[in-house]
């Protein structure tokens, strides 16, 4: 099984943040998202996962 499987099977709630270094929208969520993470610490995981990196996801 592969990490993000893993992490997504965990049980725990999880928000996955798909982007890409050359997205405009992205980047401008991207402050949101941080603020997300930090609000949620211990309650949810936020996983960021680039699609140029990573796309089979």
């Amino acid at each position: 099984m592969s990490r993000f499987q893993e992490l997504i099977s965990s049980g725990q709630p999880v928000l996955v943040d798909v982007h890409a270094e050359w997205c405009g929208p992205c980047k401008a969520m991207s402050p949101i998202v941080q603020e997300v993470a930090r609000r949620m610490t211990g309650r949810a995981r936020v996983l960021k996962v680039d699609v140029d990196r990573n796309p089979a996801l």
